[in-house]
């Protein structure tokens, strides 16, 4: 090879060595513009209050997100840090219910860089007047009370719960469950609450709150007596015989041991058979002594069956 050729070869290497590294300064150089996607920008509301001074709120289950293409050094975009890229709506101006479309407005604060894109850049929002609603909270008690004593009640302050009507008609409290194991005594606990549906599983919802985070539960516990049902009643047809059914034929009772050991039946408020000509079914209180107490859910069911005499014969066993 000539020296000419030689030379000519290395001044070729030379001008692409001298391209690739301008081209490497210019494109990481720091200050190097770029364009970036910011992906699930969290849309923040502006004007709930506003909404709330007019009653109403925005159905929202979980805060929107957009996307947001932005242009700017590259250096800055690299130092990002959480919040230089915002968004939000303004739901201030609406002033009634309904379905509104409103433009989302997208920010960032990195030095030298501006948004190019936002993607949606219109999102609807439901508007539904602001309730409050006054809901009891269910309980569940776990395990198994000392031998004799069970559960009488549970006594549990109600809440309030704020949100869209629609949201709020369907939204149900639930406490964390109480352990009465064990117990021989009221148990009394603070218990967390929560937003459940309808089948008890929690709901988190943006739009929708509790009054208070926990409550205080007692859980009543008393010494319990099976006692059988006695059926009061009068105005029975000398024409007639009842058969008298009782369903349960014995109630807990819940009382102390002591006064417990003396009750030997429970009644029925007076039944009336003086017009029961066919098989009827009451379902009358029971009367329930001073110094005892009920399961909340009991119910006495009575059937009354009136069998009509066989009339006997006035001369049966009389000579001729």
């Amino acid at each position: 090879m000539s020296k000419e050729r030689r030379r000519r070869n290395l001044q070729i290497l030379f001008s692409v060595a001298a391209a690739l590294a301008l081209w490497f300064f210019v494109a990481f150089s720091e200050n190097t513009p770029i364009t970036m996607w910011e992906r699930n920008v969290e849309v923040d509301v502006v004007g709930e209050e506003a909404l709330e001074e007019k009653g109403l709120v925005m159905v929202m289950a979980n805060l929107p997100t957009v996307d947001v293409q932005m242009s700017g050094p590259r250096r800055g975009f690299f130092q990002k840090k959480e919040g230089d890229v915002t968004a939000q709506i303004d739901v201030s101006r609406i002033d009634r219910a309904g379905t509104y479309t409103v433009n989302v407005r997208s920010e960032v604060s990195i030095r030298n860089a501006n948004v190019l894109e936002t993607s949606p850049t219109k999102l609807d929002v439901v508007v539904e007047p602001l309730v409050t609603q006054t809901k009891k909270v269910n309980v569940k008690t776990t395990g198994n009370c000392a031998d004799g004593f069970s559960v009488a009640s549970v006594d549990c302050p109600t809440v309030q719960v704020t949100g869209p009507e629609s949201i709020v008609n369907e939204l149900t409290v639930t406490a964390d469950d109480i352990s009465v194991d064990g117990a021989d005594k009221d148990v009394v606990k603070k218990a967390k609450i929560r937003l459940t549906n309808k089948n008890g599983n929690e709901v988190r919802r943006e739009d929708s709150r509790l009054s208070t985070s926990q409550v205080e539960v007692v859980c009543h516990i008393q010494y319990e007596k099976d006692v059988p049902v006695e059926v009061q009643t009068g105005g029975e047809n000398a024409d007639y015989e009842y058969e008298i059914t009782v369903e349960p034929e014995k109630v807990m009772v819940f009382g102390t041991k002591e006064r417990l050991a003396n009750l030997e039946r429970i009644s029925t408020r007076y039944i009336d058979l003086s017009d029961v000509h066919e098989t009827v079914t009451f379902s009358p209180e029971l009367v329930v002594p001073d110094g005892f107490e009920l399961p909340e859910d009991v119910e006495i069911t009575v059937t009354v069956t009136p069998k009509q005499k066989t009339p006997s014969n006035p001369l049966q066993g009389s000579g001729e």
